[in-house]
């Protein structure tokens, strides 16, 4: 059997994605995948552009149902979902769902901030949570997200995880923090153990690595030896945004997965989230 042939993290022109399902499909079946499933995200009441719009889900139920039927035999198309913790959907008509943090919230002053991008000055996500937020005391901002996603686990259910450690992205040379020190991997292991407890599955996700943000997929090379060590079921994602990340670094994906000690991943087969072998 091949590996690495299914991939449940993907936005399309339903939300913030460039190709439609139905060119993610065709790719996919080109590309002699198996199963590929569609996490668009979730409506978010004043989102900043990367969400669906409101009332849209309907089309999409009908659009991914559609593709199902007119590739069956070829593909198993699943339908997915990427939740926000501001707003997790309901998981009613969905196969799976992805839960993130995408944004800090603070509650005082009613401020939000993105943890990936800022939309209408598009710098450095990381810089402004340094420069803007908590006094510029980088550490409190790392600790308050890690916090949002401790509540995400605790107060949501859902399938996958994603992306646990976001505030990671444009931090590949320390530029910030240093994701090795005392401090960082002790509230990293407190965020580890609230996932265990949830029971969720953790995605690998290559994201970062194919737009050229980082070296090393989520989760990084220490907080990923955490989750291995707490025996939390992991799978391959590339969250993509576009038809030629499909299935990008999957193989990068696989070795830091073999280095931390993993042997097995989680894929979408015959309607099951199904544990396959990792060995090449």
């Amino acid at each position: 059997m091949k590996i690495f042939t299914s991939n449940l993290h993907m936005h399309t022109t339903f939300s913030d994605g460039k190709n439609t399902p139905e060119e993610y499909a065709q790719t996919a079946i080109k590309a002699g995948m198996s199963s590929l499933g569609f996490s668009d995200h979730a409506y978010v009441p004043n989102d900043i552009g990367f969400s669906m719009k409101e009332g849209v889900l309907p089309e999409y139920f009908r659009e991914l149902e559609r593709l199902k039927e007119k590739y069956s035999g070829q593909i198993e198309i699943y339908i997915g979902l990427e939740g926000d913790a501001s707003n997790m959907p309901s998981r009613e008509g969905l196969d799976y769902l992805i839960g993130s943090v995408h944004y800090l919230f603070d509650k005082a002053s009613g401020t939000r901030h993105s943890v990936d991008y800022m939309p209408d000055n598009p710098r450095d996500a990381v810089s402004d949570l340094r420069d803007n937020v908590n006094g510029g005391d980088i550490r409190k901002t790392v600790e308050w997200y890690y916090e949002a996603v401790i509540d995400l686990v605790s107060r949501h259910k859902f399938d996958i995880l994603g992306h646990i450690d976001l505030i990671v992205k444009r931090n590949d040379a320390k530029k910030y923090f240093d994701p090795t020190s005392d401090w960082y991997l002790r509230t990293t292991a407190r965020v580890v153990e609230a996932v265990k407890a949830s029971g969720c599955i953790l995605e690998v996700n290559t994201g970062a690595v194919n737009r050229g943000f980082a070296s090393h997929p989520y989760p990084g090379k220490y907080v990923l030896s955490q989750v291995f060590a707490a025996g939390i079921p992991v799978t391959i994602s590339s969250d993509a945004h576009g038809v030629e990340n499909i299935r990008s670094n999957f193989d990068l994906a696989a070795s830091v997965l073999r280095e931390a000690g993993y042997r097995c991943v989680i894929q979408m087969q015959n309607g099951k989230l199904t544990e396959i072998s990792l060995n090449e």
